[in-house]
């Protein structure tokens, strides 16, 4: 009985690591250092980002850091989005798998520079978002709360 409920709660253990990073904050929680980040660069302008792990599709990874644009369009009191600048990339490493083991580890990386506006605007090159939209549909699509 012993060695079926270590056997069942190694099962557990390995499983809960083959799900993509969460959406949380970077570097929060106790496996994955993924997350997503923002940096207010001047009024209206900010750096997204989210690092997905190797469990994580790059569109995934895109779409979270979109759900970040929208949040913090409306946190910041602004209702639409442009993206000036998509800096995304699949980047590789090395991580250790036990002792003297070492495998290649590839993961996604999205990186917006988003403009916020209060009004629609007309003149803005490229899509606007309206961030509402936004964040209730990829909210719905992932399950998020």
């Amino acid at each position: 009985m012993r060695k079926l409920a270590v056997g069942f709660m190694t099962l557990l253990i390995l499983s809960g690591c083959a799900v993509p990073v969460a959406y949380k904050p970077y570097g929060t929680g106790l496996i994955s250092s993924g997350g997503y980040s923002d940096t207010k660069i001047q009024e209206g302008l900010y750096r997204i980002s989210f690092d997905g792990d190797s469990f994580t599709t790059s569109s995934r990874a895109a779409d979270l850091s979109m759900l970040r644009s929208a949040e913090v369009t409306l946190r910041d009191g602004y209702k639409y989005f442009t993206i000036s600048d998509d800096k995304s990339e699949t980047v590789s490493g090395l991580t250790s798998v036990g002792y003297r083991r070492v495998a290649p580890d590839y993961y996604p990386v999205s990186v917006y520079i988003i403009r916020c506006y209060k009004e629609k605007p007309a003149d803005a090159s490229g899509i606007v978002y309206d961030a509402p939209e936004v964040s209730k549909n990829i909210k719905a699509q992932y399950k998020i709360k």
